[in-house]
């Protein structure tokens, strides 16, 4: 019991170490989930730069990819140090809970409904329990992740010229005349009428022609565009991102029923060494049993068996007749191939 105590506290020492202040109030940096490479401005025989404007874009764009990739190092290196940590402590509480445990054993029925007995290894009960634990834990936190996923997540949006969304309208680092932003889909050249809200096509594909003409020229910018599809997607805060898997896996341990959930596992797996060790007793003492009654069969002189039936009352109980329900995963005590299972009354080698 001591030993199962330890490990309960085990876990709440590492839960208590879940790096969530290491990434409190550091800056955030988003990401758009698209990758677009803007196409090459100035083009050939073009010596313009782009505007002041769109060039002060450029940098604050860079600074955010940059503060981005920084950001999303230290979060996946903080959460991959935190799942191995898990880990760690999920194989060292399967192997805890079943030190010194040879196997367990239990009846059930088979197919046809007929009782069978079935002992698991050590070595099938340890890897079963790290795989249930492994589940209800990671379970547990993509479900909370998936709850909280606004709080590091943002929706962003991305305009196109076509249904496909493949002809994604960027800014191609120009600007008309009167200051209106150039905006570009690989193909074609637009500015955005203000006036009507709605973007519009230009004639012609010649840069200086667009820079020198005003946004309203209509000579210029003659074709509105009737549809512009919107592109969602996602932008990830990777310091928020990490502080909510740190939450995340804190709350499948540590929360009221986590923790809860935990303890009941813990004293139900408890049962097999218990029951490893209370068979090894009882072994010893039917051995005792059989040095005392001899040839005589003192037993049945009571009334009590013939000997053959030294478990049934009376005189002695099955300690495999327990009072209450066994609340234990079905997968942790699944029989694998390294299993015996033999049908009931069988004799155990």
């Amino acid at each position: 019991m001591k030993k199962l105590l330890a490990l309960v506290l085990c876990v709440m020492m590492f839960v208590a170490i879940i790096p969530t202040a290491a990434f409190a109030d550091d800056p955030a940096a988003t990401n758009t989930s698209v990758v677009y490479v803007a196409p090459d401005f100035p083009k050939a025989g073009d010596s313009a730069w782009p505007s002041i404007t769109a060039s002060k874009k450029a940098i604050s764009d860079a600074k955010a990819n940059i503060e981005y990739v920084y950001g999303a190092l230290a979060a996946d290196t903080a959460v991959f140090g935190t799942i191995k940590g898990m880990d760690e402590v999920i194989t060292n509480l399967a192997k805890g809970v079943f030190a010194d445990v040879d196997g367990y054993t239990y009846v059930t029925a088979d197919k046809d409904g007929k009782p069978v007995v079935v002992t698991v290894g050590n070595s099938t009960l340890v890897d079963n329990t790290k795989a249930a634990l492994r589940d209800i834990i990671g379970s547990s936190i993509t479900t909370y992740m998936n709850k909280h996923i606004g709080d590091f997540t943002t929706v962003g949006h991305n305009l196109y010229t076509d249904e496909a969304l493949e002809k994604k309208i960027v800014d191609s680092g120009y600007d008309t005349l009167d200051g209106a932003p150039i905006y570009y889909n690989g193909e074609y050249y637009f500015v955005y009428d203000a006036v009507n809200g709605a973007y519009r096509q230009a004639t012609s594909t010649n840069i200086d022609e667009l820079k020198n003409a005003i946004s309203t020229d209509t000579n210029v910018w003659n074709t509105a565009v009737d549809k512009i599809y919107d592109g969602e997607y996602f932008k990830y805060d990777p310091i928020k991102y990490a502080n909510t898997f740190a939450k995340a896996v804190n709350d499948a341990w540590a929360s009221e029923k986590g923790a809860k959930g935990l303890e009941a596992l813990m004293y139900n797996l408890y049962l097999a060494k218990a029951a490893d060790e209370i068979n090894d007793k009882m072994d010893d003492l039917a051995d005792e049993i059989a040095v005392w009654e001899g040839t005589d069969n003192l037993l049945a002189a009571y009334g009590f068996n013939d000997g053959l039936q030294l478990w049934d009352p009376y005189a002695f109980l099955d300690d495999n007749t327990l009072p209450k329900s066994v609340h234990v995963p079905a997968t942790i005590i699944a029989p694998d191939l390294n299993s015996i299972v033999l049908p009931s009354g069988s004799i155990l080698p």
